[in-house]
């Protein structure tokens, strides 16, 4: 609202924009509801819908700001219409992320918008598609041509808040696909606009923020991604932005899972979940899925199923339930989720696809599909040059190592996980680097070097002891234990590692045994807690594999085995 002089209204609205500078939320928003007591002008309503965005009450800011968008029109203010309905989309997204009604409102600021002269509203627009495009369907590319777009304006219109944005979302994009240099130099010139105070505007100067943690956590720059989550959590701490700093929590609860801090990552991961949980339930699977992660590592894996099927959808659920079901042995299920959480992703996407393609490799190498799992590492091998960060070519070098065992080449496989356990090291990767470790007990095992196998499986079972890994814990004793016992004729040892019967996977020597029991699909799926249509999948490649025409040719060869 314009005004030539002092006015109360006025009064009101510089007092309310003043105390929205300070972070002073209810301040605020009572300033501007008295500005609107005076007269119900839109600006007054614009107000209290940003004051009410940071007092978490969606409910008051969709109101307000659908209030603002109607007397905008009234008074024929397309600028500030638009301007409301790109607000409408931030909140029906936060609060509710009801995707068809984003959508709507985002429609609707670009048919306001679109034919006007450059101006910031065109840019905060573009800047809400370039984050959807980034962070909720996983497209780079389209996210960097909307975040260049969002740049230009920014210069054109001379607000320097909207083109730090710009290089801030850009530089993440291009980090996400695979421009490491590129990205980097775009957040690092984000970074000290930011650190130099160019940024005024308190909404964007906190998506900044965000996006220089988003983007050093996605390429694994955990160093980076720590340095940031500090300064964020401080700063939403002081300003009293509580969303925000849940957000942070669940990428910082990420790096402390990793250095092995369980402990304090459940703790950041609690409190992210009882602010999402009570205001914005609609990014409570962040929290939700994390957790899911933290229970299945510690080998709570009925929790950790519990917890992902709350959020079913989420990508990182999927994942997670794909991680599960090698845990069970289930490595067709293993596969089915890890190839359906990549079909999400567009190859240009390498830091979100790496996590996939690992899980990918590790299912069908347990599956006995080498060439499959071999087509995946020479992707997951391309990301990690790509990117070039220490955590992703520990997890090539790892995988390329369980490849290699799974050929049979364990003397090749010996120098690669070894490789991975050393970067794992050097990155505080505590569990990753345990499991590194009991791979390649087993591979040396086989190679006839028991002491040195010994040696090994003894610090991975330390390791996974004082984490609290249960479940690998339990696997880790099991071969110290066969170690000890079975000796060879030369004192080495045999191979310990898991040997294949016609390619059966563990799961599926499983369901044979209680095939050859006599038990029926649907018998098998409660025994062993699976669906009907596993079991079937499961029978099925058994037949095939052993080349067996009925249960009961199965069966025989079973019984020739001992397995019944």
């Amino acid at each position: 609202m314009q005004v030539d002089r002092a006015t109360p209204v006025a009064d009101a609205l510089q007092a309310g924009a003043e105390a929205y500078r300070l972070g002073r939320w209810e301040e605020a928003r009572a300033s501007f509801e008295e500005a609107q007591r005076i007269e119900d002008s839109p600006e007054a309503a614009e107000g209290i819908g940003k004051a009410s965005w940071f007092l978490e009450d969606g409910a008051t800011a969709i109101a307000a700001n659908e209030h603002a968008y109607r007397l905008y029109r009234e008074r024929e203010n397309t600028r500030g219409a638009g301007r409301a309905a790109t607000w409408l989309a931030w909140d029906y997204g936060a609060f509710h992320g009801d995707a068809s009604v984003v959508n709507g409102w985002l429609q609707r600021a670009h048919r306001l918008l679109d034919d006007l002269p450059p101006c910031v509203e065109q840019g905060d627009l573009a800047l809400r598609e370039g984050f959807s495009a980034l962070s909720g369907r996983g497209e780079p590319v389209e996210a960097c041509a909307l975040a260049e777009r969002v740049t230009m304006i920014g210069r054109q219109t001379g607000e320097m808040s909207l083109e730090v944005c710009g290089l801030a979302l850009h530089g993440h994009a291009l980090l996400q696909s695979g421009r490491r240099t590129e990205g980097m130099r775009l957040l690092d010139e984000a970074s000290a606009a930011f650190l130099g105070g160019d940024v005024l505007e308190i909404f964007w100067l906190s998506l900044i923020q965000c996006e220089l943690v988003y983007a050093c956590h996605a390429v694994r720059d955990y160093e980076r991604a720590t340095e940031w989550c500090d300064h964020l959590m401080a700063y939403c701490e002081r300003m009293r932005i509580p969303v925000l700093l849940g957000l942070c929590r669940t990428r910082y609860a990420d790096i402390l899972q990793w250095n092995g801090r369980w402990s304090e990552a459940e703790s950041q991961l609690d409190a992210a979940r009882r602010v999402f949980a009570e205001k914005r339930p609609a990014l409570s699977a962040d929290a939700l899925t994390r957790l899911g992660e933290l229970r299945r590592r510690q080998g709570r894996l009925g929790e950790a199923a519990a917890l992902f099927r709350q959020a079913e959808h989420h990508p990182l659920s999927i994942l997670g339930r794909a991680m599960l079901a090698l845990d069970q042995g289930d490595a067709i299920t293993g596969v089915e989720l890890a190839e359906r959480y990549l079909r999400r992703l567009p190859k240009e996407n390498m830091a979100e696809r790496a996590p996939g393609l690992e899980a990918l490799i590790h299912a069908q190498a347990q599956n006995g599909n080498l060439a499959s799992a071999q087509a995946a590492l020479e992707e997951l091998s391309h990301i990690a040059t790509a990117l070039g960060a220490d955590p992703l070519r520990a997890q090539q070098s790892y995988c390329a190592g369980v490849i290699a065992a799974a050929h049979g080449d364990h003397t090749a496989a010996q120098p690669l996980l070894e490789d991975a356990i050393d970067l794992y090291a050097q990155g505080g990767a505590r569990y990753e680097a345990a499991c590194a470790r009991l791979a390649l007990a087993q591979t040396l095992s086989t190679l006839g070097r028991r002491a040195t196998a010994a040696q090994e499986a003894e610090l991975a079972a330390a390791s996974f002891r004082e984490l609290g890994a249960e479940l690998a814990l339990s696997r880790a004793e099991a071969f110290q234990a066969a170690l000890e016992e079975r000796p060879n004729e030369e004192g080495s040892v045999a191979s310990l590692a898991v040997q294949p019967l016609s390619g059966l996977t563990p799961r599926e020597t499983e369901v044979l045994r209680l095939v050859a029991q006599g038990m029926t699909n649907a018998e098998i799926a409660s025994r062993l807690c699976l669906s009907g249509h596993t079991v079937h999948r499961h029978v099925a490649n058994i037949l095939t594999k052993l080349d067996a025409p009925s249960r009961a040719a199965a069966t025989a060869w079973a019984v020739q085995r001992g397995l019944a």
